[in-house]
């Protein structure tokens, strides 16, 4: 997912990616300056092995994304997409199409 993510740093188009009024936008370059998966440090006063197990595999996380004028459409849409490159279903290339 970060392969997916470091894609969309830096300017492009992001037309695919945002629910736009076309005939009010002349410009749809949109400048992502970072985004990262951050994980959230796991409660360590888990008390049955079990427990500690299931969170070794699923651990919180959430995506910062920082940029200039990013829509929460386009943000969303990124994610999405990102989710799906971690699942395997789709190589992190997939992002080269949507961000021009």
């Amino acid at each position: 997912m970060q392969r997916a993510l470091d894609k969309l740093v830096g300017s492009h188009d992001c037309r695919n990616f945002c629910k736009m009024k076309t005939e009010a936008v002349s410009n749809f370059l949109q400048c992502i300056k970072y985004a990262k998966i951050v994980v959230v440090p796991s409660n360590s006063k888990t008390s049955s092995t079990s427990s500690k197990t299931t969170m070794h595999h699923r651990q919180m996380c959430y995506f910062e994304i920082s940029g200039q004028a990013s829509l929460w459409y386009m943000i969303r849409c990124s994610v999405a997409i990102c989710f799906i490159v971690g699942m395997n279903d789709k190589d992190a290339s997939v992002i080269d199409f949507y961000a021009m």
